[in-house]
This record gives structure tokens, sequence and C-alpha cells, in this order.
């Protein structure tokens, strides 16, 4: 008797971990907005905190990239001062004025640049669902994704009764059935832990992916100031690029996870099961491979950049 109440506590583990699975990749797809609430920590405004009983705390916060940008204002003072000294050594018309403009505009230009970041994130935001909603005929692009990717494992979610249903058709779950044969349905709660693991990673790739997004967002003094040094304006470029990297990483992911859903229809079989996994382990490591990609980008053009300065300085290189 031992045996069927076993397999009945394997059943319901699966069917946690599928329900678990859900809801992760439901959180993987709306955790990517930069919603005002995470905003406000680069930015500064009202932090409203809810306590125990009822109450609410209301507290002011600065915004890391205020405490920044007056914390690096000394550096913006050595940057431009080196730029003078250098420019005026070399007796540079163009170095000057590179001095003149960074003393003026580096401290409001820093903030420009991070608003178009909040912008480009609202917009790529937009561009990740309509790229999961796009020919499903659905209104709700998380939805969507949601439920293409259980479709991938033979998972489907029962909206009105808030279960998830396992498909018997699909290898791993077949043996997850009252007719399997004692033990394989081991088999099927592993395959179920795989599936939430990698559900798991998608969402915290993409969280990953978001505090990477606020960090260099409060620290775009730093690289907006470098533009003041010509020697240290490589520092703004690899801002630059990590950021644009960053923020077409959700895109991307989006665009993975929709070829995942095109696939599901495909076969029934252990290749479409693993095929998902991949595909699911592909969509989060989007911001790494993004920033590998930059990075990659990044370099040879500034290679390139190096090379011609020394072609025009005279400067022949041996090859």
């Amino acid at each position: 008797m031992w045996e069927k109440d076993f397999e009945e506590f394997m059943r319901g583990s699966i069917l946690g971990l599928a329900k678990a699975a859900a809801g992760l990749i439901e959180q993987a797809f709306s955790v990517g907005a930069l919603t005002p609430e995470w905003w406000v920590t680069v930015v500064g405004g009202q932090v409203t905190t809810t306590v125990a009983g009822g109450e609410s705390t209301v507290i002011d916060h600065p915004g890391m990239l205020n405490i920044i940008v007056v914390a690096m204002i000394p550096l913006l003072v050595i940057f431009v001062a080196v730029q003078v000294v250098l420019s005026a050594v070399r007796g540079s018309t163009a170095g000057m004025v590179r001095a003149f403009l960074a003393a003026v505009f580096s401290i409001p230009a820093t903030y420009v640049v991070v608003g178009l970041v909040w912008m480009a994130m609202g917009a790529t935001q937009q561009l990740t669902l309509w790229i999961l909603r796009v020919g499903s005929g659905g209104t709700d692009g998380e939805d969507e994704a949601v439920a293409g990717v259980l479709g991938l494992f033979g998972l489907t979610y029962d909206a009105a009764n808030d279960k998830i249903l396992l498909d018997e058709n699909f290898a791993q779950w077949e043996m997850a059935s009252e007719n399997s044969e004692n033990g394989m349905i081991v088999v099927a709660v592993i395959i179920a832990l795989v599936i939430f693991f990698a559900c798991f990673v998608l969402m915290a790739m993409m969280i990953f992916r978001l505090v990477l997004i606020l960090i260099l967002a409060s620290f775009a003094a730093p690289a907006i100031f470098s533009l003041a040094l010509e020697p240290a304006k490589a520092l703004a470029g690899r801002w630059l690029s990590m950021m644009l990297g960053l923020i077409m990483a959700g895109p991307l992911a989006a665009a993975v996870v929709r070829l995942g859903m095109a696939m599901a229809a495909l076969s029934t079989d252990w290749v479409q099961t693993v095929a998902g996994m991949v595909l699911v382990f592909v969509a989060a490591a989007m911001p790494i491979f993004m920033l590998a990609v930059t990075a990659w980008l990044g370099g040879g053009a500034g290679q390139a950049h190096g090379v011609e300065d020394l072609r025009e300085g005279g400067v022949r290189l041996r090859v």
C-alpha cells in the first residue's frame, strides 16, 4: 500500500514543480520591465513601505545617480585640467574646446543619457511583449509566452481551475501515469526538477540583467565625465556598449522563447523536451551573451580606431 502512497506523493511533487515553473516563467517576462519602483533607486524619490498592521512609512531616497554625480565631480575637474594641459602642450584648439564643453555639459548630459536609458527600457519591454504576442491572436504577451514554453514540456495551464495538466502523450509524463510500471515515476520527477531549474535560471538571469542596468545607470557619471579627457574616452564607449547589450538582451531572449513556441507542435518525444530545456537556457544566457558580443565589437572597433590614429600620426606599424 505504501507504494501507492509514494507514487501519489511523487505525482503531487511533479505537479507542484510544474506549477512553480509556470510561475517562474511568468515572472521572468514581467520582471524585465523597468518600473518606477525600480527606477527610484537610480534617480531618487519617495519610497513607501508597508509594515505589519497596515501602517506605511515614506522614505525619501536620494538616488544613487545623484550621489555618484556629486562624488565624481573631483574626477571631472581632474579630467578637464589634464585635458587643458595636454591641449596647451600640443597646441590643440580642438582639445581646448573638448575640455570646455565637458566642463559645462558633462553633468546635464549625464542626466539626459540616463533619461534615454529609461525610455529605451520602456520601448524594449513593449518590443519584447510584441515578439511574444505577434501571430498568436492573444492580448497578453506574457500569458502567450508562459503557455508556449509550458507546451514545449507537455504542460498546460488550466486558468479556470488554477491547475497544471500533464500531457501523457509525452514520454516523461506517461511514466508518471497510474498505468506506468513501478519506479518509472522517478524519471518524471527528475525531468520536472530540471524544467523547474531551467525556468528558475531564466528568471534569475532576467533579474540579473535588470540589476546590471540599474548599476550602469547609477554609474553613468564616470563614463560621461571620461569624455573630457581624450585618453580616457574609451570608458564611455565601454559603458555604452554594455548598456546597449543588456537592453537588447530582453527582446532577443523573447525571440528565442518565440522560437520555442513555434517548436511546440513538432512532436511529443524526448527531442522536443530537451530542445525546450536548451531554448530556455539559451534565453537565460542572453544577457551574458550580449555582454560578450558588445565587448568583442567594442574591442575590435577600439583597435581599428587606434590603428587609424597611428597612421594619421605618421607612425609606421610593423605587421
